[in-house]
């Protein structure tokens, strides 16, 4: 499956009940409303080959893709004193003093395998309280995406935690 979600969801959707390979570059990561807008709406336009990774003042890295989808990857931490990090629980940060490099290699793994299956995308959006702003969407913009095919959008469900939700999501939307 090729399951695309605004924060972790589509991470844990893969790791705990699909228990496939990342089927896209775009998990662990955090999308805003209008790049997951544009992802939906000129799928089948995007050239995913044409990115660029940037680096925010505080560190933060995004892949910018076809300069108009911005992926925030909010798990990969520079630290100059650390080779290599990856902490044991999936969606924790992983922290290396080359991270970018490590940023772009698992992007272009990731790409090389959703572009070989050539599935069509699953959408599956979830509010969930988080630190990262940029993947909680209003209500009108959750209306404006449940439009689309193959968007799926869980609302009604007070579960704070993303690990939860997946649980909750596979089995309404997913599962069949």
């Amino acid at each position: 499956m090729n399951i695309i979600s605004n924060n972790c969801l589509s991470g844990y959707l893969y790791k705990d009940y699909l228990k496939e390979e990342f089927g896209n570059p775009f998990i662990w990561t955090v999308i805003d409303f209008n790049s997951m807008l544009y992802l939906i709406q000129n799928w089948n336009n995007i050239n995913f080959k044409n990115y660029e990774l940037v680096k925010d003042k505080n560190w933060n890295f995004s892949i910018i893709i076809d300069n108009k989808v911005k992926i925030q990857y909010v798990h990969y931490k520079f630290n100059k004193n650390v080779v290599f990090k990856d902490k044991t629980e999936p969606g924790t940060d992983i922290e290396s003093n080359k991270i970018w490099e490590y940023i772009i290699q698992k992007y272009d793994e990731r790409l090389e395998r959703m572009l070989r299956k050539k599935e069509s995308p699953i959408f599956c959006i979830c509010n969930v309280n988080t630190l990262f702003e940029d993947c909680h969407y209003n209500n009108e913009q959750l209306s404006t995406l449940q439009k689309y095919k193959n968007v799926y959008v869980l609302t009604g469900y007070d579960k704070n935690e993303t690990k939860d939700n997946a649980k909750i999501f596979y089995e309404k939307f997913l599962n069949k």
